[in-house]
């Protein structure tokens, strides 16, 4: 998952976000990550038509919470994409 200020263009264009697009629990785990404002999502134009991009907030509280949710946690136990 990315970390601190990357952020990740959801397409499958590119080779990053095609990794996490082709994930079956990708759609789960980007509902939990908005539910619990982990993750911040923004339409940018990145030298072509906008495309959506995505971003780990607080990736380090998100990384070593110890008391949260067991859903949150279980996106921290996932298998790397």
């Amino acid at each position: 998952m990315m970390l601190r200020g990357h952020w990740v263009r959801l397409s499958r264009d590119d080779t990053r976000g095609k990794r996490i697009l082709d994930r079956e629990d990708w759609t789960k785990i980007r509902s939990i990550l908005e539910q619990y404002n982990f993750l911040e999502i923004k339409n940018l134009g990145a030298g072509g038509k906008p495309s959506e991009f995505v971003h780990l907030r607080k990736a380090t509280e998100f990384l070593s919470l110890s008391e949260i949710d067991p859903e949150v946690v279980s996106t921290r136990r996932l298998p790397p994409c």
